[in-house]
């Protein structure tokens, strides 16, 4: 654990050489929610959701950090 930024280079050399590779994008939005980092998730749960158009799961996710990004503080 804590080991993102390397997580992230070698999840992005996989995206330069494939940059539909469902299971990369998949891992990156997994390591930006880690770090809290939730525009970076719905950018690459778009790209999921370009490559595979029914990830219930994946929708679910993307609604909740949109609530949460369009929530006043409190």
């Amino acid at each position: 654990m804590g080991r993102y930024t390397a997580s992230v280079k070698d999840i992005q050399r996989t995206l330069d050489y494939e940059p539909r590779h469902f299971g990369a994008l998949s891992g990156l939005s997994v390591v930006f929610d880690a770090i809290e980092k939730a525009e970076a998730v719905l950018r690459v749960s778009e790209q999921d959701l370009a490559i595979h158009s029914n990830m219930p799961k994946i929708r679910s996710r993307m609604s909740e950090l949109k609530r949460e990004l369009t929530s006043p503080p409190t």
